[in-house]
């Protein structure tokens, strides 16, 4: 706390002083001239009052003096006290050395708002007394004021979120966007007492008019309708509020747009506020009058924006074609792609989709474990003339063979006795048959020559079966035969 003579406030004497306080404290307007006026009276009211100083919290907590008496002075030795009581929340009283420094709260049943220090002349109890009378008595005045400005802040936030919650409903309430944003414009036009309020939207990276206040229908050809989408566009792209005439803190901003169509309709006080939901700007605002807009109409103005963005949006989507959608649905999905939300869940998408891609067109080897049998792809059959053994076998099933080359053998050493015998039996035959013939016996003849036949044929089915006892490859191959 800092105390010293910003408010300097003359010493009331006698009854002229004493009644201009008093015509003083009636005609106050604001709060800090009803207590640079009840200062001087309470003081005035004690009887050896030497100083008095009165602190108030400020927004930020802190507390503050806002009235001293007199004025001249500096009262920061009064500082302690006043300190004492705010901690205490009670009434403190000190005597430094011939003097007396009474402390008072000022609080409600709630809240702890500020504190009266009055220093007097070192008397009796009596006058102390009647000191903490007086102080009782004006201290009533700061609670009542502080009691009926608390409530006139509660009645205009209720106020203020009563309309807030009216032009939401009327905006939901329109089943199109332009119905929706032409109910609004006409009831922030009635509550700021604008003449006109426009409302642009986001068509194309630029602002149509969409509405205008008190106007069911309008030329969007008209060259005022479009100097009023070029001052809202510069609004648009530099996503603040624009303000005619400019505050300091908006000195930095473009405001050619906004001048030029206020040259050009001759309004003297303009502002444009974007309509943002989430990230987008979805729409601007463009309130016209003759007033300034004060610092709470901006405030107020920012909050209705906050609260109707994400309704126009709403709504602007359920108008939007099919493929409108298509291509926002794909542009919204590709920014959660690439933003940094949910890094975790992304990479690891991320090495998912790597290592299929990876398995799918990289060449590798496969392998199952199971029972299986290996064939050649071209097959040869080499097929037994005759039942038999092998007695040779020089190629295996697998083996790459020559054309020629021999397979396997079979033994042949009963077809050779069998060879012998029917080359005996034909000798026999022939021999009977040349006897019949000599001895002109021509049955006997014919039956040798019957039974020669006979075992030559015999003889020649040996002699092939011995000839195709040997296997031979017939043209080069591998694998099982």
């Amino acid at each position: 706390m800092s105390f010293g003579s910003e408010n300097p406030i003359s010493r009331s004497g006698g009854e002229d002083g004493q009644a201009d306080d008093w015509l003083g404290f009636a005609r106050a307007q604001t709060v800090e001239q009803l207590c640079r006026t009840w200062l001087p009276i309470l003081c005035g009211r004690i009887a050896g009052a030497r100083a008095g100083l009165l602190l108030l919290q400020e927004p930020d907590g802190s507390y503050a003096p806002i009235a001293v008496w007199p004025g001249e002075n500096d009262l920061s030795y009064l500082g302690p006290v006043a300190q004492e009581a705010l901690v205490q929340r009670q009434g403190v009283v000190k005597r430094p050395g011939g003097s007396i420094q009474f402390a008072y709260p000022l609080a409600t049943d709630k809240e702890l708002f500020g504190a009266v220090v009055v220093e007097l002349d070192d008397t009796d109890e009596a006058a102390l007394t009647n000191a903490i009378r007086q102080m009782h008595w004006g201290a009533g005045w700061l609670i009542e004021l502080h009691s009926r400005r608390t409530l006139g802040e509660q009645a205009a936030v209720i106020e203020r979120s009563s309309f807030l919650f009216d032009i939401v409903l009327a905006a939901l309430a329109e089943v199109d966007l332009d119905k929706a944003g032409l109910a609004v414009v006409n009831r922030l036009a009635q509550r700021f007492g604008c003449h006109q309020v426009q409302l642009g939207v986001e068509r194309g990276k630029t602002v149509r008019v969409a509405a205008v206040s008190n106007s069911a229908w309008f030329d969007e050809k008209a060259n005022i309708v479009n100097l009023a989408a070029q001052a809202m566009n510069e609004a648009f792209d530099q996503r603040a509020r624009i303000v005619l005439p400019e505050a300091e803190q908006g000195a930095s901003l473009i405001t050619l747009g906004l001048r030029r169509y206020a040259e050009e309709t001759g309004s003297r006080s303009l502002c444009a506020v974007p309509l943002e939901a989430g990230n987008l700007v979805v729409g601007i605002w463009l309130l016209e009058r003759d007033e300034p807009f004060s610092s709470a109409d901006q405030e107020a103005l920012e909050t209705i924006s906050l609260a109707l963005g994400p309704v126009f949006q709403l709504k602007e989507t359920a108008e939007e074609s099919l493929a409108s959608h298509a291509a926002r649905s794909w542009k919204r999905l590709l920014q959660r792609t690439t933003d940094t939300s949910h890094p975790g869940f992304k990479l690891l998408a991320a090495s998912v989709v790597l290592v299929t891609l990876f398995l799918a067109f990289f060449p590798t080897d496969y392998r199952v474990a199971s029972q299986a049998s290996v064939e050649g792809s071209v097959q040869r059959v080499a097929v037994a003339p005759f039942q038999g053994y092998v007695r040779e076998a020089p190629a295996r099933a697998g083996d790459v063979v020559k054309q020629g080359q021999v397979l396997a053998v079979l033994e042949d050493k009963d077809l050779k006795l069998e060879r012998v015998r029917w080359e005996s039996e034909l000798e026999v035959a022939l021999r009977k048959e040349r006897e019949g013939m000599a001895k002109a016996d021509r049955v006997a003849a014919r039956l040798a020559s019957a039974q020669a036949a006979q075992a030559n044929a015999q003889l020649d089915l040996v002699l092939e079966k011995l000839a195709r006892a040997g296997y031979r490859a017939l043209r080069r191959c591998g694998g099982a035969w």
